[in-house]
């Protein structure tokens, strides 16, 4: 599946629309649960050598929430990595053109579910 595929199945399937969060790295989309507010899916582009130390093209991955108890087994299959930015103990990155469309649907499925189960805080204010 490629990055905007990706986008366009988001959108669809989840009604999330992503949104650019950051000025320094305008092609990193941010999916929210339309629910919750909770990140549920990180869309970016990831330099050359940053994914893998064999990775020579810049790679279009995804990160997303999987659980602790679940992220052995997808880091131990191919085109799966620690996540980028985001919690290594239950989010993993997906690389986009190394993993069947199938289990990029599976996974984001998994963690808008999570998403959702997410309580919303408020901060406190003095």
């Amino acid at each position: 599946m490629d990055r905007e595929a990706l986008e366009t199945y988001i959108s669809e399937n989840y009604g999330a629309t992503g949104e650019s969060l950051w000025a320094q790295y305008p092609t990193y989309r941010v999916f929210r649960h339309t629910g919750s507010g909770k990140w549920f899916a990180l869309v970016l582009d990831i330099a050359p050598g940053k994914l893998a130390p064999n990775q020579t093209a810049t790679a279009h991955a995804a990160v997303v929430k999987c659980g602790e108890p679940l992220l052995p087994g997808y880091l131990a299959r191919p085109g799966f990595y620690p996540a980028h930015y985001m919690d290594k103990k239950s989010w993993v990155t997906m690389a986009l053109d190394e993993v069947p469309d199938e289990d990029i649907a599976a996974l984001l499925d998994m963690s808008y579910d999570f998403a959702a189960r997410a309580v919303k805080t408020k901060r406190k204010t003095k």
